[in-house]
Protein backbone atom coordinates (compact mmCIF):
# COMPACT_ATOMS: atom_id res chain seq x y z
CA UNK A 1 0.00 0.00 0.00
CA UNK A 2 3.27 1.86 0.45
CA UNK A 3 3.00 5.30 -1.99
CA UNK A 4 -0.35 4.46 -3.39
CA UNK A 5 -3.48 6.94 -3.34
CA UNK A 6 -6.71 4.52 -1.90
CA UNK A 7 -10.03 6.92 -2.08
CA UNK A 8 -12.30 4.84 -0.70
CA UNK A 9 -12.83 1.94 2.37
CA UNK A 10 -13.22 -0.57 -0.89
CA UNK A 11 -10.00 0.53 -2.33
CA UNK A 12 -8.14 -0.36 0.88
CA UNK A 13 -10.28 -3.33 1.60
CA UNK A 14 -9.35 -4.56 -2.22
CA UNK A 15 -5.61 -3.76 -1.35
CA UNK A 16 -5.62 -5.57 1.75
CA UNK A 17 -6.79 -8.83 0.79
CA UNK A 18 -4.19 -8.98 -2.09
CA UNK A 19 -1.75 -9.08 0.80
CA UNK A 20 -1.32 -13.22 1.71
CA UNK A 21 -3.11 -14.10 4.86
CA UNK A 22 -5.33 -10.93 5.33
CA UNK A 23 -8.83 -10.99 4.84
CA UNK A 24 -10.11 -7.92 5.07
CA UNK A 25 -13.90 -6.42 5.04
CA UNK A 26 -15.51 -3.53 5.40
CA UNK A 27 -18.29 -3.04 7.79
CA UNK A 28 -20.83 -0.27 6.14
CA UNK A 29 -22.40 1.00 9.16
CA UNK A 30 -24.90 3.01 6.54
CA UNK A 31 -26.24 -0.30 4.77
CA UNK A 32 -29.28 -1.72 5.92
CA UNK A 33 -27.55 -5.64 6.01
CA UNK A 34 -24.79 -4.33 8.81
CA UNK A 35 -26.49 -2.58 11.25
CA UNK A 36 -24.61 -0.95 14.24
CA UNK A 37 -26.43 -1.99 17.75
CA UNK A 38 -26.12 0.09 20.81
CA UNK A 39 -26.69 -0.56 25.03
CA UNK A 40 -24.73 -4.18 24.51
CA UNK A 41 -22.86 -3.11 27.64
CA UNK A 42 -25.94 -3.38 29.92
CA UNK A 43 -26.64 -6.61 28.49
CA UNK A 44 -23.58 -8.35 29.07
CA UNK A 45 -23.52 -6.86 32.51
CA UNK A 46 -26.47 -8.48 32.85
CA UNK A 47 -25.07 -11.93 32.31
CA UNK A 48 -21.48 -11.80 32.51
CA UNK A 49 -19.21 -10.99 35.66
CA UNK A 50 -16.55 -8.73 35.22
CA UNK A 51 -12.97 -9.93 34.17
CA UNK A 52 -10.97 -10.36 37.54
CA UNK A 53 -7.88 -7.78 37.95
CA UNK A 54 -4.88 -7.93 36.38
CA UNK A 55 -6.20 -10.49 33.94
CA UNK A 56 -4.33 -8.86 30.99
CA UNK A 57 -1.08 -10.35 32.86
CA UNK A 58 -1.98 -13.94 31.67
CA UNK A 59 -1.40 -14.93 27.83
CA UNK A 60 -3.09 -18.09 28.17
CA UNK A 61 -7.10 -18.31 28.72
CA UNK A 62 -9.52 -20.83 28.50
CA UNK A 63 -13.23 -20.55 28.82
CA UNK A 64 -15.07 -24.32 29.29
CA UNK A 65 -18.64 -24.71 29.89
CA UNK A 66 -19.08 -20.64 31.07
CA UNK A 67 -15.57 -20.99 33.27
CA UNK A 68 -12.45 -18.90 32.58
CA UNK A 69 -9.03 -21.15 33.25
CA UNK A 70 -5.93 -17.95 33.07
CA UNK A 71 -2.84 -18.91 33.30
CA UNK A 72 0.29 -16.44 32.54
CA UNK A 73 1.87 -18.84 30.39
CA UNK A 74 0.92 -22.02 28.60
CA UNK A 75 3.64 -24.28 30.99
CA UNK A 76 2.29 -22.64 34.11
CA UNK A 77 1.45 -25.09 36.28
CA UNK A 78 -2.49 -25.76 36.86
CA UNK A 79 -2.73 -25.64 40.08
CA UNK A 80 -1.48 -21.95 39.91
CA UNK A 81 -4.10 -21.30 37.41
CA UNK A 82 -6.80 -18.89 38.19
CA UNK A 83 -10.87 -20.08 37.87
CA UNK A 84 -13.85 -18.08 38.03
CA UNK A 85 -17.32 -18.18 36.29
CA UNK A 86 -17.99 -16.29 34.27
CA UNK A 87 -22.01 -16.27 34.16
CA UNK A 88 -24.10 -14.75 36.54
CA UNK A 89 -26.39 -17.49 36.59
CA UNK A 90 -25.29 -21.05 38.04
CA UNK A 91 -26.82 -22.49 35.16
CA UNK A 92 -25.56 -22.26 31.76
CA UNK A 93 -28.48 -23.16 29.77
CA UNK A 94 -30.74 -21.31 31.49
CA UNK A 95 -28.69 -17.89 30.68
CA UNK A 96 -28.14 -18.84 27.08
CA UNK A 97 -32.04 -19.02 26.37
CA UNK A 98 -32.05 -15.44 28.16
CA UNK A 99 -29.57 -13.66 26.50
CA UNK A 100 -31.54 -15.34 23.64
CA UNK A 101 -34.58 -13.94 24.56
CA UNK A 102 -33.48 -10.39 25.22
CA UNK A 103 -31.73 -10.42 21.86
CA UNK A 104 -34.54 -11.35 19.32
CA UNK A 105 -37.52 -11.92 21.73
CA UNK A 106 -39.65 -15.09 22.08
CA UNK A 107 -40.16 -17.84 19.82
CA UNK A 108 -36.19 -17.94 19.24
CA UNK A 109 -34.27 -21.55 21.15
CA UNK A 110 -31.52 -21.60 19.96
CA UNK A 111 -29.01 -19.94 16.78
CA UNK A 112 -30.43 -22.20 14.45
CA UNK A 113 -33.48 -20.23 14.63
CA UNK A 114 -31.98 -17.03 13.52
CA UNK A 115 -32.76 -16.43 10.35
CA UNK A 116 -31.97 -12.01 9.51
CA UNK A 117 -30.25 -9.25 11.19
CA UNK A 118 -33.23 -8.05 11.57
CA UNK A 119 -34.57 -9.79 14.46
CA UNK A 120 -31.88 -8.49 16.81
CA UNK A 121 -34.26 -6.20 19.15
CA UNK A 122 -31.16 -4.27 20.45
CA UNK A 123 -31.38 -0.17 19.94
CA UNK A 124 -30.03 0.90 16.40
CA UNK A 125 -27.43 3.02 16.14
CA UNK A 126 -27.15 5.71 13.28
CA UNK A 127 -23.49 6.64 13.09
CA UNK A 128 -23.36 9.49 11.02
CA UNK A 129 -21.31 12.16 11.57
CA UNK A 130 -21.82 15.73 10.87
CA UNK A 131 -18.31 17.12 9.96
CA UNK A 132 -18.09 20.88 11.17
CA UNK A 133 -17.89 23.30 8.21
CA UNK A 134 -14.50 24.14 9.18
CA UNK A 135 -13.45 20.37 8.34
CA UNK A 136 -15.76 20.62 5.62
CA UNK A 137 -13.80 23.29 4.15
CA UNK A 138 -10.37 22.27 4.89
CA UNK A 139 -11.48 19.05 3.16
CA UNK A 140 -13.14 20.36 -0.11
CA UNK A 141 -9.93 21.78 -0.51
CA UNK A 142 -8.33 18.47 -1.83
CA UNK A 143 -11.16 17.50 -3.77
CA UNK A 144 -8.71 18.50 -7.00
CA UNK A 145 -6.49 15.77 -6.50
CA UNK A 146 -9.53 12.88 -6.22
CA UNK A 147 -10.13 10.96 -9.12
CA UNK A 148 -13.66 11.76 -10.28
CA UNK A 149 -15.11 8.65 -10.22
CA UNK A 150 -15.14 8.22 -6.34
CA UNK A 151 -15.80 12.00 -5.75
CA UNK A 152 -19.20 11.07 -4.70
CA UNK A 153 -18.26 9.21 -1.80
CA UNK A 154 -16.95 12.79 -0.05
CA UNK A 155 -19.52 14.87 1.53
CA UNK A 156 -21.04 17.62 -0.42
CA UNK A 157 -19.65 21.37 0.76
CA UNK A 158 -22.81 24.05 0.77
CA UNK A 159 -21.63 26.88 -1.75
CA UNK A 160 -20.61 30.10 -0.40
CA UNK A 161 -19.28 28.27 3.13
CA UNK A 162 -17.12 30.40 5.23
CA UNK A 163 -15.40 30.22 8.53
CA UNK A 164 -14.75 33.25 9.88
CA UNK A 165 -12.63 31.72 12.63
CA UNK A 166 -10.85 30.03 10.41
CA UNK A 167 -10.72 32.75 7.51
CA UNK A 168 -9.27 35.00 10.96
CA UNK A 169 -6.50 32.18 11.18
CA UNK A 170 -5.51 32.14 7.94
CA UNK A 171 -4.88 35.74 7.73
CA UNK A 172 -2.79 35.75 10.71
CA UNK A 173 -0.85 32.97 8.74
CA UNK A 174 -0.29 34.85 5.99
CA UNK A 175 0.77 37.88 7.92
CA UNK A 176 3.35 36.02 9.69
CA UNK A 177 4.37 34.38 6.64
CA UNK A 178 4.86 37.82 5.07
CA UNK A 179 6.95 39.07 8.11
CA UNK A 180 8.96 36.15 8.38
CA UNK A 181 9.64 36.54 3.99
CA UNK A 182 10.82 40.25 4.59
CA UNK A 183 13.09 39.36 7.87
CA UNK A 184 14.86 36.72 5.90
CA UNK A 185 15.19 38.68 2.67
CA UNK A 186 16.65 41.35 4.50
CA UNK A 187 18.65 39.18 6.40
CA UNK A 188 19.93 37.26 2.75
CA UNK A 189 20.82 41.57 1.24
CA UNK A 190 22.50 42.54 4.86
CA UNK A 191 23.71 45.54 5.38
CA UNK A 192 26.88 46.45 4.35
CA UNK A 193 29.71 47.01 6.51
CA UNK A 194 31.75 50.46 6.94
CA UNK A 195 35.15 49.46 5.14
CA UNK A 196 37.73 49.87 7.62
CA UNK A 197 41.14 51.68 6.20
CA UNK A 198 44.45 49.45 6.43
CA UNK A 199 47.86 50.98 7.12
CA UNK A 200 50.73 49.52 5.60
CA UNK A 201 54.45 49.69 7.19
CA UNK A 202 57.49 51.06 4.58
CA UNK A 203 60.72 52.35 4.78
CA UNK A 204 59.99 55.64 5.80
CA UNK A 205 57.49 54.25 7.92
CA UNK A 206 53.67 53.85 8.19
CA UNK A 207 51.66 55.21 5.57
CA UNK A 208 47.81 54.47 5.95
CA UNK A 209 46.17 52.55 2.83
Amino acid sequence: MRAQNLYTPSAIVSDLNAIKSVSAEFLDHQSSRQPFFGDRTSLLKKYFKSMPPNYTGNYFLEIDQGIVNMCHLVSTLDNEAVQFPMFLPENIDSARQAILFDLFGSGIKSTDDITSVDMVKLLRVELKEQLTNKKLKSLSNKYFSIPPKVLSYYPSVPEGLSDSSEDGDVAATQSRSKSARIALSKKAVGVEKPKVGRSRKNASGTVPG
